[in-house]
């Protein structure tokens, strides 16, 4: 028996602990959009606030009644996720929607 773990094993491991909490399935977060880039047909995004930041993923966005823009608050519902190519954190993003303007944009805007 190894004593260690390989980079995949610990990446599926630490996958496996996210997507199987129940509170962290299909949570509701809150932040604004920033840093988007479109790749048709998904588009990728940070969503941030003033105590963090997390990149974000929304596959096949046409399906969306709403489609975000940088600057804009949202609600973002769906799942943390480790990508296991590069071991980074995401939020998988199944349903969005507009809550309002941005904090950071207001700042930048006055």
């Amino acid at each position: 028996m190894n004593d260690f773990l390989t980079v995949g094993q610990l990446i599926t491991c630490i996958n496996s602990a996210l997507t199987s909490e129940p509170s962290l399935r299909n949570c509701a977060v809150l932040g604004e959009v920033s840093a988007l880039q479109v790749r048709e047909p998904h588009i990728y995004f940070q969503l941030k606030d003033t105590e963090g930041c997390i990149d974000c993923a929304l596959f096949g966005y046409k399906r969306q009644s709403f489609v975000p823009k940088a600057g804009d608050k949202i609600i973002a519902i769906g799942t943390p996720d480790v990508y296991r190519v590069n071991g980074k954190l995401s939020f998988k993003i199944v349903k969005i929607s507009l809550f309002g303007i941005g904090e950071l944009l207001k700042k930048i805007e006055e």
